[in-house]
This record gives structure tokens, C-alpha cells and sequence, in this order.
């Protein structure tokens, strides 16, 4: 029963990206200074994150001309899921020029089709998991190759990720996203859908 219920929810939530994809530039323009959108579009927004993400804009994620001075308007703080706080930012500066409203803009888009549809995954076709419900029958994580089957009687998670060739890699991810849920909690776990046989390999550090 739960492989039909993650198909279907899957089908829905392969629907919403799909009006995500067409309408993110003109949602985004209803975001807030904090890089929040209106609670009726939280379903577009990370549930956990704001919209401006320190990292996402100074470890080059956007093309450079997108790119402004993160630090000189921003103070960003990280999630804390255990304490249920979310990603979010102080203003230092509120002053944007036309020029950095633009970029910052840009960034803000490239968050959301990075993270298309996140919050319905989380919200809609979502499910509650207790972490002493999840029995693992594999569980291998190396560098570059993972192997994770995770399941309770209500979802289940099948995560596979595996180089083959110099720069891609496979990888599988579905059901839903129970591999974080500690044993003494529940926690609201997003859905997972993603076949992608063409996910660039991470390069190597030295």
C-alpha cells in the first residue's frame, strides 16, 4: 500500500513542479526583504530556508554576473532542524541599487528552481515519521557511492548514487526522505522522486 500511495503522491507532486517551473518568476516577485514569500505561496518556498541563502550567492552556485555583495546586506543564519528554526537572514544594509535588486533577484530564482516545489513535497506529500519505526536492511556510504533501503510500515526509501563514467554519476532517490529522523523523534519527512542517470560528479579536492 505504500508504494501505490508514493506513486500517486509522486504523480502529484511532479504536477506542482511542473506549475512551479512556469510560474517561479512571477511568484518571486511577491517575496519579502527577508526572502520569504506570502504564507499563501509557502508551498513554492523551502520550508526550511529562506530564499536568500548566503552560499547559494558567495561559493559562485549563479553565474558571476548575478552575483553581489551577500555579506554587506545580509547576516545569514543556518537551519537548526532540531529545534524547528528555519534559514533566515538579518538585514545589515536594506539599501539594494537597481543593479544588485536584479542580481539578487536572479539568485533568489536560481533557489527556487534548485528547490522547485519544496514546500508541497514537505507539506502536501509529505509524511510524519518516528524514527524508532525505521528499520535499515542497507545502509553503505563511501566518497562517491551510497546504498541506503530505509523503511517503515507507512514509507519507505531507496537512495543510490554511483559514478559511472569520468563525469557522471547515477542517482536514485524515492519515497520519502526518512534517512535523517533520529530515534527519539518525529519529524515531517518530504518526498522524494528523482531518476537522474546524468548528475555531474563532485570534483575532487586536494
Amino acid at each position: 500500500m505504500k508504494y501505490i500511495k508514493w506513486f500517486l503522491l509522486s504523480v502529484l507532486d511532479v504536477v506542482f513542479n511542473v506549475i512551479c517551473y512556469l510560474t517561479n518568476p512571477i511568484v518571486l516577485l511577491f517575496a519579502d526583504e527577508y526572502g520569504n514569500l506570502p504564507h499563501v505561496l509557502r508551498y513554492w518556498q523551502t520550508w526550511d530556508n529562506t530564499l536568500d541563502v548566503e552560499w547559494m550567492v558567495i561559493e559562485r552556485k549563479v553565474p558571476v554576473i548575478f552575483q553581489y555583495d551577500y555579506r554587506k546586506h545580509y547576516k545569514y543564519f543556518y537551519e537548526q532542524h532540531d529545534k524547528n528554526i528555519p534559514g533566515h537572514v538579518e538585514i545589515l544594509n536594506g539599501d539594494f541599487n537597481m543593479i544588485e535588486r536584479v542580481q539578487r533577484y536572479f539568485c533568489r530564482l536560481a533557489w527556487l528552481y534548485r528547490n522547485t516545489g519544496y514546500g508541497f513535497s514537505y507539506e502536501v506529500t509529505g509524511i510524519d515519521i518516528n524514527g524508532a519505526d525505521i528499520i535499515k536492511t542497507e545502509d553503505v556510504k563511501t566518497a562517491e557511492y551510497r546504498y541506503q533501503v530505509y523503511y517503515t510500515d507507512e514509507a519507505f526509501m531507496v537512495r543510490y548514487e554511483n559514478p559511472w563514467c569520468r563525469m557522471f554519476t547515477w542517482r536514485v532517490f524515492i519515497g520519502w526522505k526518512i534517512q535523517d529522523v533520529k530515534l527519539t523523534e518525529t519529524r515531517r519527512c518530504m518526498l522524494a522522486c528523482y531518476i537522474k542517470p546524468f548528475r555531474l560528479r563532485k570534483r575532487k579536492t586536494y
